[in-house]
């Protein structure tokens, strides 16, 4: 009966057959990577945030092997991009200035199955006032895609 804690794999709806996962308390590499080994189908990550010095490649190497794609943004978002693709120079991996323009690349390039996953392996403090909102952020996302969806639904 245990339903999770906010902010960790946390779903928070669907959209025509696309769920929503709010990770947004994953701010280290090791926290994201656990959550690509965790989820099932086609993962269309949003990742990056504030600069804590972190290695980049272990990740990339996950990111390649677990997600259908790569939206990076935030002080990070250019480097965690260069690490994706000197693993794999032909990976879907983009950079946004904000979660926002990120998610909604994420939500054009997604199909029927895919999760939409926040899970951003970097602190939210280059943005937001903490991961809260950023995941709040995520979650008005949500609402902007249902709004122009017939299909919205709570998981």
């Amino acid at each position: 009966a245990f339903a999770g804690l906010p902010h960790r794999l946390e779903p928070i709806g669907s959209v025509d057959g696309r769920r929503f996962i709010n990770d947004s308390q994953a701010t280290t590499p090791e926290a994201t990577i656990a959550a690509l080994q965790s989820l099932d189908g086609p993962i269309r990550l949003l990742v990056g945030g504030a600069d804590k010095g972190a290695d980049w490649r272990r990740l990339a190497r996950m990111i390649v092997r677990h997600a259908a794609s790569a939206a990076c943004s935030g002080q990070t978002g250019e480097a965690i991009r260069a690490a994706i693709l000197a693993e794999r120079a032909d990976f879907p991996a983009r950079c946004f200035a904000t979660l926002r323009d990120a998610a909604d690349l994420q939500w054009e390039v997604s199909r029927p199955g895919d999760c939409l996953l926040l899970s951003p392996a970097c602190s939210s403090l280059d943005q937001y006032a903490d991961y809260a909102q950023r995941a709040a952020d995520f979650a008005e996302f949500l609402k902007y895609v249902s709004g122009r969806s017939p299909e919205c639904r709570d998981i």
